[in-house]
């Protein structure tokens, strides 16, 4: 039989799932009451400024004496924000027990909430299921340890390395199941981030569809490079969401892009700072979503977390294992049988010598 305490913690993580895409930029939270192993109330957090997991879920009972609370995030103890604290609320409806997964790195909590909890006499036990709890809240928890953004580098490629054809052509590397996975990733990203040349080459909108409910989201959508070379009729100006739109601009803002957010880049990139600029903006995360040359930015000063691929059955051509003539256009390519490969992997820390 399958300890209580992990079942319960499991059920947290699923309900705080809800928050996903629209919870940002606070943590993703569920939120479980349960007394003499029957579930009294569940909650979740929403969005920012909505109840948090806690008090949603308290708020649906009358009597949670002597109940254990779970929560995947320890529970909040600060007032610098739209909601009042949880902490207080716990302990006045005589919640005797709360299992937390992970304490919240937020420096206004980071241990505060359980030593309340504790002092007023409640049992607390924290790390239940803690890995699984750091990798749903990996966003935030990266963005308070480390003041930048998550960082997602995401890319299609052909069996032989190829991410378009020399004409440009990079429709479709990809499956549609691949694609559809991409609007997912764009739903579980505050931002999307691409260049000068993906956005004349392509005129990309970066909103979330392929049948994915947006739940009304649309992600920031950032453009780095010489704003002057831009395409000023693209998409991402023109469009009903152009509001969502910011350029890290390298050179001067026209006149005809005065109405865009921008924030000026110094040459040579330095990620990093980039990404503390980010931050400050309170984007958790970004999705790096190319072309070759910012991509390879990126990756040549590891300023990235984790890396999405989704590798395509066909051949293009004049790649490295298997060279020779280069097609035009991407459905010329050879075909093979089976579906795309989807490699999801973390960076690894560097190695000590």
């Amino acid at each position: 039989m399958q300890d209580p305490d992990i079942l319960y913690m499991k059920r947290c993580f699923e309900l705080a799932m809800l928050g996903l895409g629209t919870s940002s930029p606070n943590p993703m939270v569920g939120c479980v009451v349960v007394r003499d192993k029957n579930i009294l109330a569940e909650g979740f957090h929403l969005k920012r400024g909505d109840f948090h997991a806690e008090k949603a879920a308290l708020e649906k009972i009358d009597d949670a004496k002597g109940a254990t609370l779970y929560c995947n995030l320890e529970p909040c103890c600060h007032t610098n924000k739209k909601t009042p604290p949880c902490v207080p609320l716990i302990i006045e409806r005589g919640i005797t027990r709360v299992v937390i997964s992970n304490i919240d790195p937020n420096p206004d909590v980071a241990g505060k909430g359980i030593e309340l909890l504790r002092a007023a006499g409640i049992q607390v036990d924290v790390g239940i299921l803690a890995a699984e709890g750091e990798e749903l809240n990996a966003a935030f928890f990266t963005s308070m340890r480390q003041q930048r953004p998550l960082i997602t580098l995401k890319f299609a490629q052909t069996l032989d390395g190829k991410l378009a054809t020399l004409a440009g052509d990079s429709k479709w590397i990809s499956s549609e199941i691949s694609r559809k996975r991409a609007h997912e990733l764009r739903l579980s990203h505050d931002a999307v981030l691409v260049g000068r040349g993906t956005l004349n080459a392509d005129d990309p909108s970066l909103t979330i569809r392929h049948g994915i409910d947006s739940k009304g989201k649309v992600p920031m959508r950032l453009v780095l490079g010489n704003p002057q070379k831009m395409n000023i009729d693209s998409k991402l100006f023109c469009d009903e969401y152009q509001s969502r739109t910011v350029i890290l601009a390298t050179d001067e803002i026209p006149s005809k892009l005065a109405h865009i957010k921008s924030f000026a880049i110094t040459s040579p990139l330095d990620w990093n700072k980039i990404w503390q600029q980010l931050h400050e903006l309170e984007i958790r995360s970004v999705l790096v979503e190319g072309g070759p040359t910012l991509l390879s930015s990126i990756a040549e000063q590891s300023a990235f977390d984790r890396i999405e691929v989704f590798i395509a059955p066909r051949l293009l051509g004049d790649g490295i294992a298997l060279s020779g003539r280069a097609m035009a256009n991407m459905k010329e390519t050879i075909n093979l049988s089976g579906e795309d490969v989807h490699v999801s992997a973390w960076r690894q820390p560097c190695s000590q010598a």
